[in-house]
């Protein structure tokens, strides 16, 4: 299935984190402003990689020599995220190519879990020595390709990103 024509998000989560909406994130309305989904999924990418110690952020960076630069993202609103709520962001592997990797992100209202919003983030990987795309290292490649039961990755022929 082509992922333009599946909705953001879609799938099986593999993580998810809690956390409240912030006083300093919300627009003169009182709800979320709009780059902070951005923010929240990237707080939540960082915390789905503490599982997989040796490719957290950090270590991804300045042990591994690794960079996953974003090269694309995307975002659907369903519903507002108001200061003060306690939300659920989910993390999805949508697919996992050669030399990139999508994950998506529902942001949801933690009591009901009904999404409020769908983010789609691909990364690249790159050597941080020359930012020149590589293969994903193969433990990466393994913590990504881990899914719970009845979720499925979407394999791709060609990685488009490449």
């Amino acid at each position: 299935m082509d992922l333009e024509k599946k909705q953001l998000a879609e799938g099986h989560a593999v993580h998810t984190m809690r956390m409240y909406v912030h006083f300093g994130d919300v627009d003169h309305a009182g709800i979320l402003y709009y780059p902070k989904l951005f923010h929240y999924a990237h707080l939540a990418y960082e915390d789905f990689l503490r599982k997989l110690p040796s490719w957290s952020l950090p270590s991804c960076f300045n042990l591994q020599g690794v960079g996953t630069p974003v090269v694309s993202a995307e975002a659907s609103f369903h519903g507002p995220l108001a200061h003060g709520e306690k939300i659920a962001i989910e993390v999805v592997v949508e697919r996992v190519g050669q030399r990139s990797f999508t994950l998506g992100f529902r942001l949801c209202d933690d009591a009901s879990m009904s999404v409020r919003a769908r983010i789609r983030v691909i990364h690249a990987i790159v050597s941080q020595a020359t930012f020149q795309s590589i293969p994903i290292p193969d433990e990466l490649r393994e913590f990504l390709e881990k899914k719970p039961t009845g979720a499925q990755v979407i394999p791709l022929a060609n990685d488009e990103i490449e």
